[in-house]
């Protein structure tokens, strides 16, 4: 009987610990049939006539949710109590998560809300905190004189404010897999959809602690997902991002990492380019592309002022791709969602001093090709006197020939130049070298000084009366332009309207 109880306590003990690890990863992979657990907590304006609105608010919100919404939510309205009532009728926007009450991690969404006003004139302002990545939604503010309006106003704001949140289940290259919160469970009105393809999000890496509380989340910067299907709560997201491989990785144990939508948004946003520095010098004069996700066509925006900033307004689409473009190369690669934030900064490689050799070396470039067309022009009229017997007039053309740029004194003003080229920052400083020795191969190909050694000899032959070299009629065959620096640059020029 003993040894029977040993092993029925140690059956129990084994189950209960494959309980106690089994249930949250139950719990995320039925992520998309929980529905959310959503409190709504409001601050009504002292006075008889807004505390009768606000109870007449509040059933008519409930039955509307009931009535539209259904299973995907499970909402609560309770009234905010003091001191956090004074500080969101004062401010809702300056509320944060240190002001608010013991228990306001219970729900996944806690929306702020306060009611204001009287007959005639009724202001009801609402902001939503999605509790498990600790984000806040901006504030959205309407108004209504008619007071048998205002349940219709605050339940159309809710679900203005209200941003789905999804847990990303793998990526692969620029593809995540999200499953949806409640994104299984059908609403009660069919044309109530939170998530359908084109819905913009942003990824948050969530640290838990033992108890599933949230310790830290980070925001991952310049990356966003755009929803491309959705079949019962679960599809695949396109990700666009100025990182690399910001998504990679394995997340193990308490590292979450969640996709939230970004919600209604409007307005412009400033895009701000700083050196990479300790004095994060304004890079000015830079040139900002957009294109529309998954086109080609990039459209000139502008370029960035003397404090290294351009407003960015919106699009068609609520996502931009940016080219940033210095000369020709193509420094970076950002999406900006227009209005999502009031500005960002990126901190790029001050590109001024590759800029300034880029500029010499065309100049050069013009110069060898200008050098080498005459060059092969006289070399040919030289020939043709030579066969000719007019050795006065090939005399001539070989003085004229020796006047001409040599090979030496391009290198030597390579050389003087590059050693004036110089930046701090390591990835520039390779792209001028770089640019340095491609221009050295060009200057040494084609400004080769035995052409004209051996039509010096053919001519000194020719006025002994010997035979003439044997040597091949040199071609007219100018240098190509040297490549841009940049592989992208080439094509994003060629695309550029």
């Amino acid at each position: 009987m003993r040894a029977a109880a040993g092993i029925t306590w140690i059956r129990a003990l084994a189950l209960l610990a494959f309980a106690s690890t089994a249930a949250p990863l139950r719990a995320q992979s039925l992520i998309e049939f929980d529905p959310y657990r959503v409190r709504l907590l409001v601050a009504v304006e002292a006075g008889d006539a807004p505390a009768r609105a606000s109870e007449t608010l509040s059933r008519r919100v409930t039955e509307q949710v009931e009535a539209y919404i259904g299973a995907r939510w499970s909402l609560e309205i309770t009234s905010a109590a003091e001191p956090l009532r004074t500080a969101m009728l004062q401010d809702l926007a300056a509320v944060q998560i240190d002001a608010l009450p013991a228990g306001w991690r219970e729900p996944d969404k806690l929306l702020l809300a306060t009611l204001a006003g009287a007959a005639g004139d009724w202001r009801w302002s609402v902001r939503e905190l999605d509790v498990p990545t600790e984000s806040w939604s901006a504030v959205l503010q309407q108004s209504t004189p008619d007071e048998r309006a205002l349940g219709e106003v605050a339940f159309q704001s809710l679900l203005a404010v209200f941003r789905p949140l999804a847990g990303v289940e793998s990526t692969e290259q620029d593809l995540a897999q999200l499953r949806w919160r409640a994104g299984a469970l059908p609403p009660r009105d069919p044309s109530l959809a939170f998530v359908q393809p084109g819905l913009l999000a942003r990824p948050i890496i969530r640290v838990v602690d033992r108890d599933g509380a949230t310790r830290k989340t980070q925001l991952i910067d310049w990356t966003y997902l755009i929803v491309e299907s959705l079949q019962d709560g679960k599809g695949p997201a396109r990700v666009y991002t100025g990182l690399r491989s910001p998504l990679a990785g394995k997340r193990r144990g308490r590292v979450q990492l969640w996709a939230l939508a970004v919600g209604n948004v409007s307005g412009s946003t400033r895009l701000v380019l700083a050196a990479r520095s300790a004095d994060a010098k304004p890079l000015y004069g830079y040139e900002i592309y957009a294109l529309r996700p998954g086109q080609p066509e990039t459209t000139l925006m502008g370029y960035t002022n003397r404090s290294g900033s351009l407003e960015i307004p919106p699009g068609p689409d609520p996502l931009r791709l940016l080219l940033v473009k210095h000369g020709n190369e193509v420094l970076a690669r950002l999406p900006v969602a227009p209005g999502v934030l009031p500005s960002v900064t990126a901190c790029l490689a001050d590109d001024d001093p590759r800029l300034r050799a880029e500029g010499f070396i065309l100049g050069l470039q013009e110069r060898l090709v200008d050098a080498v067309v005459r060059r092969q022009v006289m070399l040919a009229r030289l020939k043709l006197r030579i066969d000719q017997g007019e050795l006065d007039e090939a005399d001539k053309l070989m003085d004229q020939l020796r006047r001409l740029d040599s090979q030496q004194q391009f290198l030597l003003a390579l050389d003087q130049r590059q050693q004036k080229a110089r930046s701090d920052d390591p990835s520039v400083q390779r792209k001028i070298e770089r640019m340095f020795s491609q221009a050295r191969e060009l200057i040494g190909q084609y400004l080769d000084p035995a052409e004209v050694n051996r039509a010096e000899l053919e001519l000194d032959q020719a006025r002994r009366g010997g035979p003439p070299p044997a040597t091949a009629p040199p071609a007219v065959t100018p240098p190509q332009p040297m490549p841009a620096t940049g592989a992208a640059a080439a094509q994003a020029t060629s695309k550029t309207k």
